[in-house]
């Protein structure tokens, strides 16, 4: 379920804390996304719900990167804090985001991927290529001021210079 929790429809509840912004899922679960390289870095926090089901419930959460394990978290306890999973994605074309039962789980849990962030290197790129461009801009204005400045300088050294000479010889022919 996007933004909600799995089992409810209510918002996704970990730790005691209500998110807005989510997925829940089921343990065990199996989320797939095809992020063709696009992509430079995963976060997102996860953790177990809390439910009135009978039975003991937990969970594990695995993420894949093109098939290959990057992170697990040890096994989690229905309303345990939530644990930050931050992955870097560099090259990464397929992102797997896997819950499995804890070993000691009785029966399957409800669990939450929440505040999750794929960041793109593009982003970044163009933030700071407006901060290049604001900083050439900053430097291309001081040095059309201090070209001015000397520009004013040079016309005022020119006319004392004509000044100087004219009133040596005795006046300029008209």
């Amino acid at each position: 379920s996007i933004d909600t929790s799995f089992y409810t429809g209510a918002p996704i509840t970990l730790g005691g804390q209500a998110f807005s912004k989510g997925i829940g899922a089921y343990a065990p679960s199996e989320i797939v996304y095809r992020v063709q390289a696009a992509y430079d870095h995963f976060d997102a926090l996860v953790g177990v719900e809390v439910d009135d089901l009978p039975g003991v419930a937990g969970a594990r959460f695995l993420v894949f990167l093109d098939g290959v394990k990057a992170y697990e978290t040890p096994d989690m306890s229905p309303g345990e804090s939530p644990r930050q999973v931050s992955v870097p994605l560099n090259g990464i074309d397929e992102v797997r985001l896997v819950t499995v039962r804890s070993v000691d789980s009785e029966r399957g849990a409800q669990v939450g991927w929440v505040d999750v962030l794929v960041l793109s290197s593009t982003r970044t790129t163009l933030q700071s290529d407006q901060a290049f461009l604001r900083d050439l801009a900053g430097r291309r204005a001081a040095q059309a001021e201090q070209r001015a400045a000397q520009s004013r300088e040079l016309a005022a050294w020119a006319q004392q210079t004509l000044a100087t000479l004219e009133t040596r010889v005795g006046g300029f022919p008209t």
